[in-house]
């Protein structure tokens, strides 16, 4: 199972990709008007270290908050495009669930 994790709500961008048993992980923190710029370029990146395609991910996970209005449009909007665009499925997960 290969999933791709997206959390913009705050001002540390994460993305995660888990591929069987190995985690790959992208952790930049940035000012608030970065993640609309940088999460494409982390997501590229953590496909080509994994050598993972993007239509090889089996789904897609994104954190829905709370946090950042702006920064949980942007996530929620990226991985709707690719869930959409690919025909791969969707979850989201709230911040507060991730704590616990």
């Amino acid at each position: 199972m290969t999933y791709l994790a997206i959390d913009t709500t705050n001002s540390i961008l994460n993305v995660v990709l888990r591929k069987e048993d190995n985690l790959y992980h992208f952790e930049k923190k940035m000012e608030k008007t970065e993640h609309s710029s940088s999460l494409m370029p982390a997501i590229e990146s953590i496909l080509n270290e994994a050598k993972v395609e993007i239509k090889d991910i089996d789904y897609f996970a994104v954190n829905v908050g709370p946090g950042s209005f702006t920064g949980i449009r942007i996530g929620v909007t990226l991985a709707k495009i690719m869930s959409w665009s690919l025909n791969i499925p969707i979850i989201t997960i709230s911040s507060l669930e991730a704590m616990a």
